[in-house]
């Protein structure tokens, strides 16, 4: 645990309020995931059955032939989906570099994994068989697993993430500064 509160510290990050969003954050993991797999499914159903046999001529008419408020309330709609899968990623993110931690890696990550993210979530009984864990040993490396993940996404993933953003945003003002102005007589 000192090891993990040295890395918060090294991150910048406060130990108790980080590790409380990182718990709140998983706690909605499981509901999140379902939420946007339910509305993907409806969106795809909805503009397959109101503009095309399959979805590529469905998203194709949506794109070149809707009215306006129907392409604005599509795009809403998916840029919220978007955002949505971008924090999911931010997740699996954080869950591949706890995977990679050298002291119990493999342990913190299954917790993690089994308890808040599974489409079934786990017991702590079931996980301290799973895991060959004492009860106490269990709960440490739960809490452990937690404040891992905390600062695997608010000092890693979430930086690198903002960072590539930033980049991509500059390199698309580059990109239109550079472009020719086009007249039109």
């Amino acid at each position: 645990m000192k090891e993990i509160e040295r890395m918060y510290g090294e991150r910048g990050l406060a130990y108790l309020p980080t590790y409380e969003k990182a718990k709140a954050v998983l706690s909605v993991y499981r509901h999140v995931v379902w939420a946007i797999k339910a509305r993907s499914g409806m969106m795809l159903c909805e503009a397959v059955a109101s503009y095309g046999k399959d979805p590529d001529s469905a998203l194709t008419f949506l794109e070149t032939f809707a009215p306006e408020q129907t392409k604005n309330d599509f795009q809403a709609r998916v840029t919220h989906l978007f955002e949505t899968r971008w924090l999911i990623d931010l997740i699996n993110q954080a869950m591949e570099k706890i995977g990679e931690y050298p002291m119990h890696g493999a342990t913190y990550r299954t917790i993690i994994y089994h308890y808040f993210l599974a489409e079934e979530k786990e017991t702590d009984e079931g996980l301290m068989r799973r895991l060959h864990l004492e009860r106490t040993c269990y709960y440490q490396k739960k809490k452990e697993a937690i404040a891992l993940i905390g600062v695997a996404v608010w000092g890693y993933a979430l930086p690198t993430l903002l960072h590539e953003l930033k980049e991509e945003q500059q390199e698309n003002k580059v990109r239109t500064l550079c472009e020719p102005e086009v007249n039109v007589r």
